[in-house]
């Protein structure tokens, strides 16, 4: 669902941060421009295992054939698992702190590798941030087009304002809210038939994600302009089906 609204924004990059892991991650489906692994800790360990080349060999999953990986971190326990994954994959794969070092002294981030430059006002604290921007900074070059300095350093000053809770995001989040709700982006421009075809269509989907429904889901995302159905997350199924 969020890839469909990605798509329907025409937004120009996606960031797509994994849930948890990545190699059986939902958002595993996707083929990047590049893939960006951070540190390694032992994390969820009922579930990704209990060492830190376990944990690796999940992280490592997003790794896909012929696409650059940037891990921020090189350390001893997993840097063999990257290795091999990227020579399995083909992937050309670089540890970012290596190349770039970032350092944060209070509130000013100092950038080294390539051309220094400096952050001020830098929002973030904590040392685990600064290898988080060496990992992101590696991350930014290798895309396919060029992201100007001024920018970057904009960026990173804003961090917290651009990506915090802003009215504008709230207000649309609570718009995309009621849409998904109700099972149409347009329901209000839907007529007649139509509206009865969309109907017949969620309630199915809803009853039968695995069969029938999920046929006539896809359909209806392909064929009708008015319409789009949609779920909201932690949404009783079954409960709105009947309504």
């Amino acid at each position: 669902m969020a890839f469909d609204y990605f798509v329907n924004r025409k937004v120009d990059i996606a960031v797509i941060e994994v849930g948890l892991g990545g190699r059986l991650d939902s958002t595993n489906v996707i083929t990047p421009l590049v893939s960006l692994i951070t540190n390694i800790s032992l994390d969820h360990k009922d579930i990704l295992g209990d060492t830190l080349e376990k944990i690796a060999f999940e992280k490592a999953g997003i790794i896909k054939e012929g696409v650059p990986a940037v891990v921020s971190e090189m350390q001893p326990e997993t840097y063999k698992v990257f290795i091999e994954k990227a020579k399995q994959t083909h992937s050309k794969i670089i540890f970012a702190e290596k190349a770039i070092t970032a350092k944060i002294d209070g509130d000013l981030l100092t950038v080294t590798g390539g051309e220094l430059f400096q952050v001020p006002e830098f929002p973030l604290r904590g040392s685990y941030q600064a290898k988080n921007i060496s990992g992101v900074l590696k991350t930014i070059e290798l895309l396919p087009f060029m992201v100007k300095r001024h920018d970057i350093i904009n960026g990173l000053r804003n961090v917290v304002k651009n990506t915090g809770p802003q009215r504008s995001l709230a207000k649309d989040r609570r718009k995309s809210a009621h849409h998904l709700r109700y099972g149409s982006q347009r329901s209000r421009h839907c007529r007649g038939a139509e509206a009865n075809q969309q109907r017949n269509i969620r309630e199915t989907f809803y009853r039968d994600w695995n069969g029938e429904g999920q046929r006539r889901f896809r359909r209806a995302q392909t064929t009708s302009h008015n319409c789009r159905l949609l779920l909201l997350p932690g949404e009783n199924t079954q409960g709105d089906a009947s309504r």
